[in-house]
């Protein structure tokens, strides 16, 4: 999963604020405002203050992007043949599963 800044760099742009400023008047550190700047996960206290500096919540500023189910590169490599493959071994691997119901009384 990758993080997206993109929308505190448009919120900032709106206000007329520039990076430097809003770390400053947040308060964080430089390391930090590059972290943000890569789309790299950042501690939540810092997004607190961000959102408490712009009056905002922090889905006004940062978005969890999921990558694509099947994104080859990402979850197992190989071509188009190879996921048909993975998906027919994973589809097995499911139908061996069996659920017994736990009588927890």
């Amino acid at each position: 999963m990758a993080w997206s800044y993109e929308k505190l760099w448009k919120r900032i742009q709106n206000l007329g604020i520039n990076k430097s400023k809003l770390r400053d008047e947040a308060g964080f550190r430089p390391a930090t405002l590059s972290r943000l700047s890569r789309n790299e996960p950042v501690n939540m206290a810092i997004l607190a203050r961000i959102c408490q500096y712009l009056s905002c919540n922090i889905g006004d500023i940062v978005d969890l992007k999921k990558p694509p189910l099947f994104q080859t590169e990402v979850f197992y490599g190989g071509d188009e043949g190879d996921r048909t493959l993975y998906l027919l071994n994973a589809i097995q691997a499911l139908s061996q599963v069996s659920y017994v119901p736990v009588d927890l009384h």
